[in-house]
């Protein structure tokens, strides 16, 4: 019983600690969160005000109506873009006077709404992400809340169940002492009847002792003759002896009774004498009861001991493992930003190469065109040669001809062939000039075929470095890997702890910043293999 009290008043003094400790955690949380929500609020409240002054002027003479048909108040126009960010484009715009406005009016009104609608989304979503990121720096303080008013609430059922086991068996304890008093009380009658049965019973053996003597002597003395006595003395003897018989009967007979009576008060007592050795058996048994509920709160107590005590262990093992992840964590989150930043770097190089590709791809296309031009030229120089050589055979053929004439003419015939071998000449020498324009030509492929080589060896390079970038998502994917393994063993403590302490909940460990920036990082990713196919 003193164990429980001494147990029941540490628990006390432990509920209490915790108690105000989570009380203190929770005034510094609540008001850093109220600054915060403050400063969102006084953002809010400018935006707001902005809003309605503009929503006043352009909707003047015009309603804008919900759903349900009810007018909207533009004061409450912020908070419900909040809830819903398609809020403004479900509105209906009516007009307020008898005669209706023109269909061109509620266009544009409309129109200012999906305007309006993306420009006010554009002021508050990084209003709203800062809140939640200045809220999320204090996640820690609220997990920590939380473990707190589990403990608080664990302590104060833990003080509770101590304080009813105390009063049931005080209770049970008291209801035992009252039972032992009644007891005793009625030990204590009956011992009084006992003796003063014994007494009675004595003065009654001793009476009767009396009576048998007298009764020896009246015998003895007078035998069974009574005859008149003239003599007073004798006769008043007589009288005196006639009585005392009759008081003798009468004795006898209450001797018989009382006799009677304490058969029954034997009986009685025997019975008595059971329900005393019962209720003494009762009361071992009841102090026995009381030993083994002590002994068991004893244990339970002892248990809850080791129970505590594993649950600091866990909670300390927890609390390595959360600094383990918080370091990987760390550790991956700068290699997630070293991962950024080169993903950024190769979108920067990717960027240039692909301007580069761009201007050689457009480069190429006008070398090409060059190329077909001077391939055109070629093969116009070419014919134009066959045609200067067929032109040239004809003429040499016609010369031999002509000079075989000329031999056999006159000098005006040598002036024939001074004009045809002159000709000859201006044949020969425009050859020679379409030769060199065909290996002009030829240099001028070359040095395209060389640009083109060029163009190749820089495609070659960003392939390479397509390559680095898909390393780069490789390395990105056993990052996420080595996360979602981290998020695993911490669910996995947290699972255990809640099997060992049986009413421990998890702590949720949030990793919503950086599931953000993965998904940035993953959507990157994939504009860059669009870009890339």
């Amino acid at each position: 019983m003193r164990y429980l009290e001494i147990e029941k008043n540490r628990v006390e003094e432990k509920a209490e600690k915790t108690c105000n400790e989570l009380l203190k955690h929770k005034d510094r949380y609540e008001s850093k969160i109220n600054e915060i929500v403050s400063k969102t609020d006084k953002k809010l409240d400018s935006i707001r005000k902005k809003v309605v002054e503009e929503f006043k002027e352009v909707f003047d003479g015009y309603e804008l109506k919900n759903e349900k048909g009810e007018t909207i108040d533009f004061e409450r126009i912020i908070d419900n873009l909040i809830g819903d960010q398609n809020y403004l484009l479900k509105l209906k715009i009516t007009h307020k006077g008898l005669l209706g406005k023109r269909r061109s009016d509620v266009l544009v009104r409309t129109v200012f709404l999906e305007y309006k609608t993306k420009e006010i989304l554009n002021e508050l979503n990084p209003i709203l992400e800062e809140e939640k990121r200045e809220i999320a720096k204090y996640d820690d303080e609220l997990s920590l809340i939380k473990e707190l008013e589990i403990k608080c609430k664990t302590l104060e059922e833990k003080k509770e169940k101590l304080s009813n086991e105390v009063e049931k068996i005080k209770k049970e304890l008291n209801k035992f002492k009252e039972e032992e008093n009644k007891l005793s009380e009625k030990y204590e009658v009956y011992n009084g009847l006992l003796k003063l049965r014994e007494e009675y019973l004595s003065f009654l053996n001793a009476t009767k002792e009396k009576r048998k003597e007298l009764s020896l002597f009246l015998e003895k003395e007078f035998g069974e003759y009574v005859p008149i006595e003239e003599d007073v003395e004798k006769r008043e003897l007589r009288e005196e002896i006639r009585k005392l018989r009759k008081n003798n009967d009468f004795l006898s007979r209450e001797l018989q009774k009382f006799k009677d009576e304490n058969e029954k008060l034997k009986v009685e007592l025997k019975e008595l004498n059971k329900a005393k050795e019962q209720l003494s058996l009762q009361l071992n048994e009841a102090k026995d009861k009381i030993s083994y509920l002590e002994n068991e709160v004893r244990e339970r107590n002892n248990r809850i001991s080791d129970l505590e005590n594993e649950i600091e262990n866990l909670n300390r093992r927890l609390s390595d493992e959360k600094n383990k992840f918080e370091e990987t964590k760390k550790r991956l989150t700068s290699e997630i930003d070293g991962a950024k930043n080169r993903i950024k770097e190769l979108e920067d190089v990717v960027e240039k190469k692909d301007d580069r590709i761009i201007n050689l791809e457009k480069e190429i296309e006008n070398l090409n065109k060059r190329l077909s031009n001077v391939t055109a030229e070629k093969e116009d120089a070419f014919v134009q040669i066959k045609t200067l050589t067929e032109e040239k055979i004809k003429l040499e053929k016609r010369l031999n001809l002509e000079i075989k004439e000329l031999k056999e003419s006159n000098a005006e015939k040598e002036e024939r062939i001074k004009e045809l071998s002159e000709t000859e000449k201006k044949l020969t020498s425009e050859l020679e000039r379409a030769k060199e324009e065909i290996k002009e030509k030829d240099r001028k492929i070359d040095e395209l075929e060389n640009e083109i080589k060029e163009i190749n060896k820089v495609k070659n390079e960003l392939e390479i470095k397509v390559k680095e970038l898909k390393k780069i998502e490789k390395e990105y994917e056993k990052l996420k890997l080595e996360l979602k393994r981290a998020e695993r063993r911490i669910q996995t403590l947290e699972s255990k702890t809640k099997t060992k302490t049986r009413k421990k909940k998890s702590k949720k460990v949030k990793l919503y910043e950086d599931k953000e920036e993965l998904e940035f990082v993953e959507k990157k990713l994939e504009k860059l293999r669009k870009r890339r196919a």
